[in-house]
């Protein structure tokens, strides 16, 4: 699954127009109004009733535009939404010329900009709006660093270098043109000079030098392959406690690689209350209220004990992967490492599980289209 296919699929069928509106047959932006015949709501622009005598309706959903009701863009305004989509910005004058000059050109320019650097860094953007690892703040300081401590300036680009590991994994993976399923199972890291300075981290590529920006990058602390999996950035993003065990970080995972989110499930507190005396550890694997979401967020937070820290506020804990608590998961959760019913020897079993779930791909497809 290539991730730049899904970029140009999502760029070519879209409309140009913002949410509430169609591209009429003659160019122009009209509401999309509901409950009337679709040539009447396609050659309207007026907001009374169409031809038909309906009026609209702001509570009417039953009305959605079909295929025949989309209009694909050709010429400078696919050049247009592609420049936009792939680069984050207009296409120039030259281009635009050259597109209506020769329509063929459009494939030799949307190539090229594949290749362009400023895709990969598209990328970054369009993943950091949904995984919101850049945050203002972790756990940590960069005062913690003795490489940073004594620089005021360094707060920022150390906040944004970690938040930033993890997309520019993801993006320097789909614009290297590899199958994205490698997010979750390469055995390397983006790193920048910031963080190999601070974290167990060595270039990959022999002569690589302080001033060259993020490149591939291999910790020194035998964490397993497992791609954004492996990552502090991620985990640094979504922690974790000494008695959570994990299980807020499996929530985040299934959201954002399967696209199925724990919160939304209903949930009937009718019966649901711990008898006096039970342990909560003891409901969350017996109680049939607990066990709704627990039967599967258990065994995945069972593969994640290499991250688990014993004290979340210390960068000596939280810095590197600790492979001897890799065993704790089975004897606190009281379950064996699991992908839902899936078994998982360990973190890169677990990447390999979610790569393999069917669910992945069609979750980054649905993901990278609502990002256009």
């Amino acid at each position: 699954m290539l991730l730049g296919f899904t970029l140009l699929l999502a760029a070519c069928n879209s409309s140009p127009c913002m949410e509430g509106f169609l591209l009429n047959k003659e160019g122009t932006c009209v509401p999309w109004k509901k409950g009337g015949s679709t040539d009447s709501q396609l050659d309207t622009q007026g907001d009374g009733p169409d031809d038909s005598g309906t009026e609209d309706s702001d509570t009417d959903d039953s009305v959605v535009p079909g295929d025949d009701d989309l209009v694909l863009l050709t010429g400078g305004r696919l050049l247009r939404r592609i420049s936009l989509d792939l680069r984050g910005l207009l296409p120039t004058l030259a281009e635009l010329d050259q597109v209506e000059a020769d329509p063929a050109a459009l494939e030799t320019l949307r190539d090229a900009w594949l290749e362009d650097p400023r895709f990969e860094q598209r990328l970054v953007e369009i993943f950091a709006e949904q995984w919101h690892t850049q945050v203002d703040e972790f756990l940590v300081t960069y005062r913690e660093y003795q490489a940073l401590a004594s620089s005021p300036g360094s707060e920022y680009p150390f906040e944004r270098a970690v938040g930033e590991e993890p997309l520019r994994l993801m993006a320097h993976l789909a614009a290297g043109d590899r199958p994205f399923s490698e997010i979750l199972t390469a055995d390397f890291t983006l790193a920048n000079e910031l963080l190999v300075s601070i974290w167990d981290l060595t270039f990959s590529e022999e002569g690589s030098e302080e001033g060259e920006g993020w490149q591939e990058a291999r910790y020194g602390d035998g964490r397993p392959a497992a791609g954004v999996l492996a990552t502090n950035g991620l985990w640094w993003r979504y922690h974790t406690t000494v008695s959570n065990y994990n299980r807020g970080r499996v929530a985040a995972l299934v959201r954002l690689l399967v696209c199925e989110d724990y919160l939304s499930r209903p949930v009937s507190l009718d019966g649901a209350s711990i008898a006096e005396g039970e342990a909560v550890e003891d409901a969350l694997r017996a109680n049939p209220y607990c066990m709704g979401c627990h039967a599967s967020i258990d065994p995945i937070a069972s593969a994640l004990f290499g991250f688990y820290s014993l004290n979340e506020y210390s960068i000596f804990e939280i810095d590197r992967y600790h492979a001897e608590r890799e065993t704790l998961g089975p004897l606190l959760l009281d379950t064996e490492p699991e992908w839902f019913g899936t078994p998982v020897s360990d973190l890169a079993g677990l990447g390999q599980a979610i790569a393999d779930d069917p669910r992945f791909p069609t979750c980054v497809v649905k993901r990278m289209s609502q990002a256009l």
